[in-house]
């Protein structure tokens, strides 16, 4: 159980950090990659989503759309280019 709390803190560390980085560059995608492998690892798919949109939005070309279709086919929101 230790190790579970430890592992969450170190991901809310990084959600502040990626947080940073998208704000001191918001219209670059690799200031979300930190954002979008701490999301993808909490399981939090809503919020990850969201962030893939805003990733697409800088990108539509972005690497990490096949992530993001298949998220969007998991809540039933599909959207094909």
């Amino acid at each position: 159980m230790f190790v579970n709390q430890n592992k969450l803190h170190r991901y809310e560390e990084a959600l502040k950090s990626a947080d940073l980085g998208v704000t001191i560059y918001p219209k670059k995608e690799e200031a979300y990659l930190v954002k979008v492998d701490t999301l993808f690892n909490l399981g939090a798919e809503e919020e990850l989503t969201a962030i893939l949109e805003e990733i697409e939005s800088i990108n539509p070309h972005t690497p990490l759309k096949p992530l993001l279709n298949s998220l969007r086919v998991e809540r039933g929101k599909v959207q094909y280019p």
